[in-house]
């Protein structure tokens, strides 16, 4: 009878026993969940928005990437729209964004049939006021400037770097570039870019990382 009632015991202290090593395995599947969500999170870039809604400013740098060129060198600044933003540099070209598309054309007078100087850069540079880096970009099959090829497009971080130095050009010239959904690779002029987390995940980061303190106290109280 005393061993039938220490058995009867036992049976009855069981179902708190099994709740807490069903517990135990609930966390330990949460946070070998939240530990894929933050790798999957931090090793990718932030999904393809486009640039419609983005605010951009637009320079012609010359003759480095850090110097903006003289008389006019800074010539537009303006929200992309989903018809379209458009700044002009007088005498020089004119730059056209959409939501998925920048299209560069109506070289002036003074460049048909003539090349852009020979420096380290003579270019532009679109500078994106977005917390996001921005993707790569592809030339369009619309593009009828042979030269222009893609080792010329740079991305860093929130910028876009395109360098006409030394290209021939016309009247007719047109550059094409297409949005990607594909980020660069760390190195020139962007090293080590790191994409920024949208905030639901953060937000669902902070949760997981609190339940695991939550866990870690109860672990050493036990």
């Amino acid at each position: 009878m005393l061993e039938s009632s220490c058995l009867i015991d036992n049976l009855d202290c069981q179902p708190a026993h099994i709740g807490a090593l069903k517990l135990m395995k609930f966390f330990k599947l949460l946070r070998v969940s939240l530990c894929s969500v933050a790798f999957t999170v931090l090793s990718a870039g932030p999904a393809l928005a486009g640039m419609s809604g983005d605010l951009v400013s637009a320079f012609h740098l010359f003759p480095d990437m850090s110097t903006v060129a003289d008389s006019g060198g800074f010539f537009g600044h303006g929200q992309v729209t989903d018809d379209g933003v458009t700044f002009t540099r007088p005498d020089f070209f004119s730059v056209h964004l959409n939501d998925t598309q920048i299209v560069i054309d109506g070289f002036a007078g003074q460049f048909d049939h003539q090349r852009f100087s020979e420096v380290p850069f003579n270019g532009i540079n679109l500078s994106f006021d977005t917390e996001w880096r921005i993707p790569n970009f592809t030339i369009n099959a619309a593009t009828n400037w042979d030269e222009f090829t893609a080792d010329r497009i740079h991305v860093a971080s929130n910028q876009l770097f395109l360098n006409f130095e030394n290209l021939d050009v016309t009247t007719s010239t047109k550059l094409v570039l297409d949005l990607t959904d594909t980020y660069p690779d760390p190195g020139f002029p962007g090293q080590g870019v790191s994409p920024v987390p949208e905030p639901g995940n953060c937000a669902m980061l902070l949760a997981g990382l609190a339940l695991m303190g939550v866990e870690a106290r109860r672990r050493k109280r036990s």
